[in-house]
């Protein structure tokens, strides 16, 4: 047992491999036919949802650690130039495919009502209500979680580390509560679709805010210790993820939240632990899929028309099934790589960079109070 984790490190393998098979999921939920709904492939969304919340508070708390608070300002231009270059790249050529190109005209009407929310990133409001000529489908309607995330972390970071920074001992009870309130709200269509995603977000920032407590940390990694339980933890997750699809009513709700549940615990158990499900995830070729999973899931739908085009799935044949489905992820892993290397990394370091103007003050800051304390103390 690893007591430390990966917490010291800048990213973690094992995660980025988590985010791949999420994403690889996620593909075979948008396929044009049924022959692989038995994987359940939308709650790879549940599981990046998970993974985000918990990355972005722990890397908060590691920043209020270094330099006694957070830079809202650094922590936002870092979100505006991760998820906003590559998103508007890919609208951009939603629009020129329907508007310029004539592809999918049925879809045109579509995409203009839809537009305006797509351009102020209120893509999720479209999906949730619907838009004026939705007898097709709507155009980039995958692109709602992304939406719902943004305003998440819009707010979070306002409530956790600005109004709780002088009652840091009431974070983990306001998330445990925000978590409650947020399951408890119905899903589906109207307002309850557009906040009832917002609590799988809060258990991954519940387990950030855990697993950062030196004792909350000692007591989820200790029951982790035991074999039989790390096992628990697996079959758990991959009992309510295979039979979710079979679910019906309260049933399925309850399964849902028990779902997120699980996933957070799997999370944990990969972050603690440093055994063979950690070392599996850290395979080189999923860690590369995971750091590429957020250009991959932006371009798979439009992939996954291509390639439906040349194979024609639908026909219950299986192998013309998987062949289409391997064709959409190559080519979406290829579109990703090649977007990733020419503006995806270039933009988020220079994110970095400009993020670093509003932390180094700060920590240069401290550190002349630090010195000075110091010489006076000295000289007494």
């Amino acid at each position: 047992m690893n007591q430390s984790g990966n917490q010291s490190q800048g990213r973690l393998p094992e995660l980025d491999g988590l985010r791949a098979i999420s994403v690889l999921l996620v593909i075979t939920v948008h396929m044009h036919d049924h022959i692989w709904s038995w994987l359940n492939g939308w709650q790879g969304v549940t599981i990046f949802f998970v993974l985000s919340g918990y990355l972005i508070t722990t890397l908060a708390l590691r920043e209020e650690d270094r330099t006694g608070g957070i830079s809202l300002k650094a922590f936002y231009i870092r979100r505006v130039m991760r998820l906003f270059p590559l998103y508007y790249i890919v609208l951009g050529i939603y629009c020129f495919l329907i508007f310029g190109v004539g592809m999918n005209p049925e879809k045109r009407a579509t995409l203009e009502n839809a537009l305006p929310y797509f351009l102020t990133y209120l893509q999720e409001v479209p999906f949730v209500y619907g838009v004026r000529g939705e007898s097709a489908t709507l155009p980039f309607f995958h692109s709602w979680s992304l939406g719902i995330e943004e305003k998440f972390y819009l707010v979070w970071p306002l409530l956790a580390f600005v109004a709780l920074a002088s009652a840091k001992h009431f974070r983990i009870g306001t998330a445990i509560v925000l978590v409650v309130i947020f399951a408890a709200i119905p899903g589906g269509r109207g307002w309850g679709g557009l906040l009832h995603p917002y609590y799988h977000i809060l258990v991954g920032c519940l387990l950030g805010l855990l697993l950062h407590d030196s004792k909350w940390r000692a007591r989820i990694v200790s029951p982790l210790s035991s074999r039989s339980a790390r096992i628990a933890v697996v079959m758990s997750f991959l009992a309510v993820h295979f039979a979710q699809p079979h679910l019906r009513g309260a049933v399925a709700v309850v399964a849902g939240i028990a779902y997120t549940l699980a996933a957070g615990a799997l999370v944990a158990l990969v972050i603690v632990h440093d055994g063979r499900l950690r070392r599996v995830l850290q395979v080189r070729a999923l860690a590369f899929l995971g750091t590429l999973s957020y250009g991959i899931y932006l371009v798979h739908v439009l992939a996954l028309n291509a390639a439906e085009k040349v194979f024609h799935p639908g026909t219950g044949i299986w192998l013309v099934s998987l062949a289409a489905l391997l064709t959409a992820c190559l080519i979406s892993i290829a579109i990703a790589y090649a977007l990733h290397v020419t503006i995806e990394q270039r933009c988020i370091d220079l994110g970095r960079r400009w993020s670093q103007r509003f932390i180094r003050p700060r920590v240069e800051s401290e550190r002349r109070i630090s010195y000075g304390s110091t010489r006076t103390d000295v000289g007494g």
